[in-house]
């Protein structure tokens, strides 16, 4: 995987990572208690280890396991919730961006390196190179 860092400073530097994106067939995969995924706005999230502590019991989360949650979770709780009740703790895995269907934009950080990758390889390459 490609690093592309900026620096903002003598002493400062932010190193930007492309997300790690997730299709719905790969969600649709985890839809188990033993194997629980939940997409929350763009967000997939690795639920099976959190399931036993949901105040709610299990049964909610399995209801929409291996797929988008963002509409039912959304009623009933603020997303800050996630961080705070599973990630922070470690029983809610972040597993990376959903990838949404007919989306071919490059994220404005990658677009200059698909540009050159595009004029280093040639155009037979269109849209691999990021």
């Amino acid at each position: 995987a490609c690093i592309v860092c900026v620096t903002s400073g003598a002493t400062s530097r932010t190193c930007l990572v492309p997300e790690t994106m997730v299709t719905a067939d790969e969600v649709a995969k985890h839809c188990k208690v033993s194997d629980c995924w939940v997409v929350i706005g763009d967000d997939v999230y690795d639920l099976t280890n959190y399931l036993p502590d949901h105040p709610g019991g299990a049964a909610p989360i399995l209801l929409f396991a291996g797929q988008v949650a963002t509409e039912e979770f959304d009623k009933i709780h603020d997303r800050a919730m996630i961080k705070e009740l599973g990630l922070d703790v470690g029983t809610v895995v972040h597993k990376g961006k959903l990838e949404r269907q007919h989306n071919h934009r490059i994220p404005c950080c990658w677009t200059y390196l698909a540009l050159a990758c595009e004029r280093l390889m040639g155009p037979a390459l269109r849209g691999k190179c990021v």
